[in-house]
């Protein structure tokens, strides 16, 4: 928190550094309105004309010694350029003492932890325009240091008036050796004011808000302009609005921020916007008012000794009285059958109210209630959280029996589940219901978990088949009073008719992999939906898995790199329920040493906020390989602007590592990627490349 403050302050301290900027309406001395002025050396404003010692194509306003800047002005009558001012970077340090106030020279080495001016003026010299920091940006500094010149005479975009700087002076390295001749003048940039483009500023809105008994803070956002400062404009103890700060404008993508925190008077109201700004004073739109009341609610309302009774077919709620508080509109009662959500208004007492009987209850029920203090509408409204009481009651039942569901229906679902249905009880307290299933009345059992619907679905997998089987339900009560069984229903459980399995499956090596196609068995069997595919090698005992999920088609190529010697692959088939037939014929493919390196089939990319993230799709091998890590096998990221020809190799990552995110890359730019499989003897080819544009 202290680290944040000493920012804040050392922002405050740039802004107050700034010339006095009026208040600037339409026109603003021929200003366009909520325009401004961006990627200029010349900035005209309202209090001046803002020129900077810079090249526009370096875009850079570094100090450096040794370099003298004369500036002409010409006024549009015909007499030429007349020179202004020559601007040089200061000879010593005490000079450069001289030029700076002498506060704000003490609070820069303060908080830039110099010892003295002459340790300042040196790290300046020597071309660190970083060591000012924040200062950096302060206008009697960047004077101070020669780099920037305001002709206050000139208060608006004047089209007849030119300007042009002429640099001289040895190497801005301060390199050049002792007795080197100053370089011959060179015109820096020439400008005419009719010639600046001017820029939409943003247009702030109110995005968040938060308030206390002694402090504000306030952000606002926009979309779209481009933004530099911008003015908070405060209207607390007086009529007018006056400017209180400038802050610097930060974005996160195509939207900019502004945030002001502010300390405030307890009790007191608090007006406040937010007005765009350019480097020379040009201002925006202003942004609507924001209006806050500084009091803090925080532990300043509470329902305390709150308790509950259960009475005669009611619940009686008591508790004390609440302070008196001319923000408090009354108190609002909540009552809800979940103790974690679902609370609904029952009623709305008066603040002066101790006491509530609720008499909409039902026996054998639990209740949970909450006390809410009311306010009224404060600008705040919707950040304040008055505390919330929560208490629960379970009320009395004086019924006995829990009558029979009724309605029972039995059939079966397309996929040849049995599905029950029922009518729900009348009776408000019943906690759930309960399937019994049996052969026989007399050997029925529960074969469900507590059911909160009147619908139940019982797999057939796990019946006999042709059996029949007698269903019935049951009801259960708050009190844990159960109903008589409803009448029990029939039914014979569907037979299990088995999977088409292919009749076969061709394998064949290829440059790509072992090509892979069988037999379309959904062409005769409708409930065929997809394949498995399994391989194993010659000799091992079990078949793996090629892929998590079935292929739908009736082909596919194994790239995945496995070792060399002979693989035995074979297929199933899978219905609509997920049910596999058996494994078809197998085929053989032998694979020599020089073909079974192949990159992977396929990767995905995307953009992340830390850069692009590359992902390799899991396959078996690549598990085997992380198991072994001693095996060699390795992926080759390659990474190429697609306005290149070559490939440049950016990463390796084991063979099983399926994520890695590429950070060395430039937003806008187009790369094309690619990947290969390396093990210690060779690489495969690489694989088909994928293009994507860093966001």
């Amino acid at each position: 928190m202290d680290q944040i403050n000493r920012i804040f302050c050392i922002l405050l301290l740039c802004a107050l550094q700034w010339p006095a900027i009026g208040q600037s309406g339409p026109g603003n001395g021929g200003t366009p309105v909520n325009q401004g002025v961006f990627d200029s050396p010349v900035m005209p404003g309202p209090a001046g004309v803002f020129l900077y010692m810079y090249d526009t194509a370096q875009g850079m306003r570094k100090p450096a010694a040794g370099r003298i800047y004369d500036i002409y002005k010409e006024d549009g009558r015909g007499g030429g350029f007349k020179k202004l001012a020559t601007l040089s970077f200061p000879a010593s340090s005490a000079e450069l003492e001289k030029r700076i106030d002498r506060s704000l020279l003490q609070e820069i080495l303060q908080q830039r932890k110099l010892r003295s001016i002459d340790d300042l003026y040196m790290q300046l010299k020597a071309g660190r325009f970083d060591t000012l920091g924040f200062y950096s940006n302060a206008p009697s500094v960047l004077a101070a240091l020669g780099v920037l010149y305001i002709d206050r005479k000139v208060t608006g975009p004047d089209e007849k008036i030119s300007y042009r700087v002429e640099v001289s002076g040895n190497n801005p390295s301060n390199a050049s050796p002792a007795g080197t001749a100053p370089t011959m003048p060179r015109i820096l940039y020439q400008i005419s004011l009719r010639d600046i483009r001017y820029s939409p500023l943003p247009i702030f809105k109110q995005y968040m808000t938060a308030i206390s008994d002694s402090a504000a803070l306030v952000t606002w956002y926009a979309v779209g302009g481009r933004g530099a400062f911008a003015t908070v404009y405060t209207n607390m103890h007086e009529d007018q609005f006056t400017p209180s700060s400038r802050l610097l404008v930060y974005s996160r993508k195509d939207t900019f921020f502004v945030t002001c925190n502010m300390p405030t008077i307890p009790g007191s109201k608090v007006l406040l916007y937010v007005r765009p700004e350019d480097i020379a004073g040009n201002k925006g739109i202003p942004s609507d008012t924001v209006h806050l009341l500084a009091l803090s609610f925080h532990n300043t309302l509470a329902i305390t000794h709150l308790s509950a009774t259960d009475t005669l077919g009611s619940v009686w709620l008591k508790w004390d009285s609440l302070p008196a508080k001319a923000w408090c509109s009354g108190i609002q009662v909540l009552k809800s059958r979940s103790a974690t959500g679902d609370y609904i208004v029952i009623d709305t007492l008066p603040v002066s109210a101790r006491s509530y009987r609720d008499s909409k209850v039902i026996g054998g029920n639990v209740y949970y209630y909450q006390l809410r203090p009311l306010l009224f509408d404060l600008p705040q409204h919707g950040r304040i959280s008055p505390a919330l009481v929560n208490i629960n009651v379970r009320t009395k039942s004086a019924r006995e029996k829990v009558a029979a569901p009724q309605g029972l229906s039995i059939d079966l679902t397309p996929e040849k589940d049995i599905r029950l249905s029922w009518q729900p009880n009348s009776e408000l307290d019943v906690f759930a219901y309960y399937i019994l299933r049996g052969t026989s009345p007399q050997h029925m059992q529960v074969i469900s978990p507590a059911i909160r619907d009147t619908l139940f679905i019982d797999s057939a997998k796990r019946l006999n088949t042709g059996t029949t089987y007698l269903y019935a339900v049951s009801a259960l009560n708050m009190d844990m009073q159960w109903s008589d069984t409803s009448a029990p229903v029939s039914i014979q459980s569907p037979g299990v008719t088995l999977v088409t399995a292919p009749a076969g499956i061709m394998a064949r090596l290829t440059g790509q992999g072992v090509r892979l196609n069988w037999n379309d068995v959904a062409l005769n069997d409708a409930t065929v939906t997809g394949y498995m595919l399994y391989r194993r090698k010659q000799g091992d005992q079990y078949f793996s898995p090629l892929t998590s999920s079935p292929v739908t088609g009736t082909y596919y190529t194994d790239s995945s790199s496995i070792t060399a010697g002979t693989y035995e692959y074979g297929c199933t088939a899978v219905d609509a329920w997920g049910k596999q037939s058996i494994l078809s014929a197998v085929a053989e493919v032998n694979v020599v040493p020089s073909s079974y390196l192949y990159p992977p089939a396929g990767f995905s990319l995307r953009n992340l906020e830390t850069g692009i993230e590359i992902s390799v799709p899991p396959a078996l091998e690549d598990k085997e390989a992380a198991a072994s890590p001693g095996n060699g096998r390795r992926y080759i990221l390659y990474r190429r602007l697609v306005t290149d020809k070559q490939y440049h190799k950016i990463a390796e990552l084991p063979a099983g590592t399926s994520l890695f995110v590429d950070k060395q890359v430039v937003r806008g730019q187009l790369y094309a990627y690619a990947i290969s499989l390396q093990n210690d003897n060779a690489e495969s080819g690489k694989s088909v490349e994928k293009s994507i544009r860093r966001k």
